[in-house]
C-alpha cells in the first residue's frame, strides 16, 4: 500500500482500523476532518435491532457520511391507491437509466442516480443499510453475502432512498435485516405495524426493478422447474425471489 503498488481498499481500511484500534476516520485527509458535521445522534429505522449492533454499524455510518451525496431522484409521493404503484415507479427509473434487458445491474442504476453503494463486511444478519443525512444518501451492503442477495439488497435499499426518504434535515439509518424464510414471508404479507409497511413496499419495489413485469410477462411460458431456474438464472435472482415475483404479478397458470 505504502509503495503504491496496490490501491488500498475500503474493506482494507476497515481491517487496518480494527488491527490498530483506531477509528477509520484516522486514515481519512486531514482537511476533511476539519468539515466533519456536528455528531448527530442516528436514528435506526428497524424493528428489532439489538442495542449491540448500533455500535457495530457507526463505523459504516462515520464513513457514509463523508461519502453520502444528493440523489438524482423523483419528489413526487407515490399514489398508493393505483394499482401497481410500486412498479410503475420502478419502471420509471429503468427507463430513466435506459434499461431494457435483464439481468438489471443495481449498482449502474445506483451510478446513474448518484447513489454511492460500498461493499462492507457488515454483521452477519445485517444485508444493507442505507444512511440519510441531510438530503444525502449512501448504500452499504454486506460484502460477505452472495451476489444475488447483494443485488436484491441493493434494489431493497434503493427502494428506500425513493419512497422513504426522510423529512429535509434529518440523520436516519434504514438497515436491512436478514430474515429467515418464515420471517422473510411476514414482509410480503398484511402485517399492518409501519416498519413492516415500509419493509414491505422496498421488496416490492426491489422486486419490481430486478424482474419488470414489461420484461417478465414476454418470456414466461408457464409453472415448472427447469423455466423458474432458467429465468431465475437470466435475471440474476434466487429461485424464491422469482416465484414470489411470478405469483404477486399472477403469472403463474
Amino acid at each position: 500500500f505504502e509503495k503504491g503498488i496496490r490501491k488500498i481498499s475500503v474493506i482494507d481500511l476497515q481491517k487496518l482500523a480494527e488491527l490498530l484500534d483506531v477509528p477509520i476516520s484516522y486514515f481519512f485527509n486531514t482537511d476533511d476532518m476539519e468539515q466533519e458535521t456536528p455528531h448527530v445522534e442516528v436514528v435506526f429505522r428497524a424493528k428489532g435491532l439489538i442495542p449491540t449492533l448500533h455500535s457495530q454499524l457507526e463505523t459504516f455510518v462515520q464513513f457514509a457520511e463523508r461519502r453520502a451525496t444528493k440523489p438524482h431522484i423523483d419528489h413526487a409521493a407515490p399514489n398508493k391507491e393505483q394499482s401497481g404503484w410500486a412498479g410503475k415507479i420502478a419502471r420509471h427509473y429503468l427507463d430513466k437509466c435506459g434499461v431494457n434487458n435483464a439481468p438489471i445491474h443495481t449498482r449502474q442504476i445506483a451510478k446513474f442516480l448518484n447513489i454511492p453503494v460500498f461493499d462492507w463486511t457488515l454483521p452477519e444478519n445485517i444485508s444493507g443499510l442505507t444512511l440519510f443525512s441531510d438530503d444525502c444518501v449512501c448504500i452499504g451492503v454486506n460484502d460477505q453475502h452472495p451476489n444475488v442477495r447483494q443485488r436484491f439488497s441493493i434494489a431493497h435499499e434503493l427502494g428506500h432512498i425513493i419512497l422513504h426518504p426522510p423529512r429535509s434535515g434529518k440523520r436516519e439509518v434504514f438497515v436491512g435485516i436478514e430474515f429467515n424464510d418464515n420471517e422473510a414471508g411476514k414482509l410480503w404479507g398484511n402485517e399492518n405495524d409501519t416498519e413492516s409497511q415500509l419493509e414491505r413496499e422496498a421488496n416490492w419495489f426491489a422486486a419490481d426493478l430486478l424482474m419488470p413485469k414489461h420484461l417478465l410477462q414476454k418470456e414466461y411460458q408457464g409453472n415448472n422447474q427447469q423455466q423458474l431456474e432458467a429465468l431465475a438464472r437470466k435475471y440474476d435472482v434466487s429461485m424464491q425471489a422469482m416465484w414470489i415475483q411470478i405469483e404477486s404479478l399472477k403469472l403463474a397458470r
